[in-house]
């Protein structure tokens, strides 16, 4: 089993390593900041922006 995770320290852990081993788990981390693969940027920017819009 594979699982994507971004770099939070948490995710890093040793004691998150060493259970994801013991279960034959597969830790994928994405690098680091890749707003291409967060769809939650692109809503950021839009909210943003009409606030920016409203604000000023």
């Amino acid at each position: 089993m594979n699982i994507i995770l971004d770099n939070t320290k948490i995710h890093k852990a040793k004691m998150v390593l060493k259970a994801a081993k013991r279960l034959n788990i597969n830790l994928i981390f994405l690098s680091p900041y890749p707003p291409y693969l967060s769809p939650i940027e692109d809503v950021c920017r839009v909210i943003k922006k009409i606030i920016y819009k409203t604000i000023l």
